[in-house]
């Protein structure tokens, strides 16, 4: 939590945080901009927090109104509550939020398991959802092989018990560094919330694919980008499966980029996000 603050404050626009109740207990959420602007919702992967989304805010503020939760049962200031992935839960979740903000509907764009969240609101109330821009996403497609055993709980759970008697700064490098593309270096601060979270914090498996049946049901536009070096999933796999699954879809593959685009390749995501925005209009 010190270093949530401490990162907290090194944004150069006004932030406003809050904590508002939801079914499942309190969730800290960060806003910026004008609250009469569109709104935007951005939901964070797992195991970290809206703190990553710091480009996107301080940018989309200009022109909307954005929301940046902290994912309940994950590394910010919202309860430590843990919801099933196969249910409705994380789209309650989300609707609760967006009543208690007293918005009607959003856009909401999630990277990762985030993307996972932003599908379940899709699928479980589509009235809320202007438009989905998904980053890299759980949902989808499966993980890739091996890491499709990693995720399993108890193999979750033991490294994740493991990480935090003998988590190191080597270690928490190459945590980071799996996020980014090859040829990049993650960023001090990175390594930092790698170790801390390797020490500190109980890990979570990401959520896994959707039924397709599910995911059929979506009918919102929706934007999806994934990276040329995304780790987890196969890049050309997942559009090829989005394509089949929905009929309003734009797809880019992005060269030469990693998992979070969103924090490597920040003015493109905003710009991009930005355009399929006024697309909706």
């Amino acid at each position: 939590m010190a270093w949530y603050d401490r990162r907290l404050a090194l944004f150069t626009m006004p932030i406003h945080t809050q904590v508002i109740t939801t079914r499942h207990g309190c969730t800290h959420i960060l806003t910026a901009g004008n609250h009469y602007a569109p709104p935007i919702l951005l939901l964070h992967g797992t195991n970290v927090s809206a703190l990553g989304w710091q480009a996107q805010i301080e940018a989309l503020a200009q022109d909307y109104y954005v929301i940046a939760p902290d994912v309940i049962g994950y590394a910010g200031k919202s309860d430590p509550v843990r919801l099933a992935y196969h249910d409705s839960g994380y789209a309650d979740w989300v609707a609760d939020v967006l009543e208690a903000l007293h918005l009607s509907s959003a856009v909401i764009a999630g990277t990762s398991g985030g993307g996972f969240f932003a599908l379940k609101v899709a699928i479980h109330y589509p009235q809320y959802v202007r438009g989905l821009a998904l980053i890299n996403p759980c949902g989808i497609v499966p993980f890739r092989f091996p890491l499709n055993i990693m995720r399993q709980p108890p193999i979750a759970y033991s490294v994740g018990f493991l990480s935090r008697r003998f988590g190191t700064h080597r270690l928490a490098y190459f945590l980071a560094k799996k996020n980014v593309a090859p040829d990049t270096e993650p960023t001090a601060e990175n390594i930092t919330l790698a170790h801390l979270l390797l020490k500190h914090y109980i890990r979570h498996h990401p959520p896994g694919a959707i039924a397709p049946h599910q995911l059929r049901h979506i009918t919102a536009p929706i934007l999806l980008l994934v990276s040329q070096h995304e780790p987890f999933f196969p890049p050309h796999h997942m559009v090829k499966r989005a394509k089949s699954l929905f009929s309003t879809i734009q797809t880019h593959v992005v060269d030469g980029a990693g998992h979070d685009i969103h924090v490597e390749r920040p003015d493109f995501i905003n710009q991009t996000l930005h355009h399929f925005i006024a697309s909706l209009s």
